[in-house]
Order: C-alpha cells, then structure tokens, then sequence
C-alpha cells in the first residue's frame, strides 16, 4: 500500500516533464515559423510587417543575431535610422552575424552619429 502514492507522484511528474517538453518543441515551432514570416515579409519588401514579426522573434529570444540584423536592415529601409542603428548595435554586441553587418552596421552608427553631433551644432 505505501508504493502506491509512490508511483502516482512518479506518473504524476512524468506527465508533469512531457507537458514541459511538449511546450518547449511547440515554442520552438513557433520560433521558427516566425522567422520564416519575417524574413518571407523582409524578402517581399513590406519592411513594416518583417519589423511587427523580428520584433515577436525576439521576445522568444532576444540573442538572435540574424533577427537583430533583419529587423535593423528593415528599419533602415523604412528609413528609421537610429531605431536600424540601435538594432545593428545590439546584432554587432552579440558577435558578428555576417561581414556585411559589421560593415553596414558600423557605417549606420556613424551616420547617426554624425546627425547628433550635427543637430547639437544647430541647436547652439
């Protein structure tokens, strides 16, 4: 009699460690189909829509350093300038994700740079 709630907290847990594992690959699908949304809406040229789907990738994961570089490359067509550079920095922080970010990345960062330095010289 006492193995029984035994092996009901046992089943219970492995119920318990499938639900998790369930939801971990469910997340992980809808990872992946987010940056297939996004980088099919980047591909297509609609810049808004891919910034809305980078955006939801990176609440998943907020290290990924394509989406940062897609979502600046987007912003940067949309003409948002610092948001782009801002997205470019956070790309180049994590580490590379390809030679033409590193040099586009870092050539935004100066041109919005230079803008500052420049308004702050029209505002004296």
């Amino acid at each position: 009699m006492d193995i029984l709630p035994n092996l009901l907290a046992v089943y219970l847990s492995s119920l318990l460690f499938i639900s998790c594992c369930q939801t971990v690959r469910a997340n992980e699908n809808s990872l992946d189909r987010l940056h297939a949304l996004a980088e099919h809406a980047l591909d297509s040229g609609n810049y808004a829509l891919s910034v809305e789907y980078y955006d939801d990738v990176l609440s998943f994961d907020v290290t990924s350093k394509k989406a940062w570089h897609n979502r600046g490359f987007a912003l940067e067509m949309l003409q948002l300038y610092e948001d782009a550079a801002e997205s470019f920095e956070r790309a180049l922080k994590l580490g590379v994700y390809s030679q033409g970010l590193n040099f586009r990345g870092t050539n935004l960062l100066k041109y919005v740079s230079c803008i500052s330095i420049f308004q702050h010289y029209l505002a004296s």
